[in-house]
């Protein structure tokens, strides 16, 4: 499910999205947004210092090389997925103000590789009013069943519903 909504640092000049705005939710964190900007990346270091032009790579590779510091373009890879956490945290954090969630549950097939680095970014970003030390729980939904349908079953498996 396509997530249009700008992030705080929207910008004219930014990354420009599916829905015409720039900066996007989708653009950092979906499938698509982060194989375009990790080839968009790597072509434009291949151009300013030489080297191969490799196109076409999936966000699943991206993810995979981000945890192998071995694999071809590790570094690109990693700044890829872990600017897609920050954003994700950024977004559960405007969630979070506005609704007050006692859970976020996150779904799809890049949930697994983003939850953890989201929830680290999401506690350092976390604003706290209130001496109330309680954060809001960033979970992974373990329904094999990606998207609303996964974020609805992981709800009501929370609330003991099965």
């Amino acid at each position: 499910m396509p997530v249009y909504v700008p992030m705080p640092w929207q910008r004219r000049g930014g990354v420009v999205c599916a829905c015409g705005q720039f900066d996007c939710l989708e653009v950092f964190c979906s499938g698509a947004g982060i194989a375009a900007r990790f080839n968009t990346a790597v072509t434009a270091a291949a151009v300013v210092v030489g080297g191969d032009v490799i196109s076409g790579v999936s966000a699943k590779e991206v993810c995979v090389w981000a945890r192998d510091p071995d694999a071809p373009h590790h570094v690109v890879a990693a700044v890829v997925v872990e600017s897609a956490a920050a954003a994700l945290a950024s977004a559960c954090l405007s969630i979070t103000r506005i609704l007050d969630p006692s859970v976020i549950i996150l779904t799809g097939p890049l949930a697994p590789v983003l939850c953890e680095p989201a929830s680290e970014h999401y506690r350092t970003m976390q604003w706290r009013l209130h001496d109330d030390t309680s954060s809001v729980d960033l979970r992974l939904s373990t329904v094999v069943q990606p998207g609303v349908v996964g974020a609805a079953c992981a709800v009501l498996s929370f609330q003991g519903r099965d």
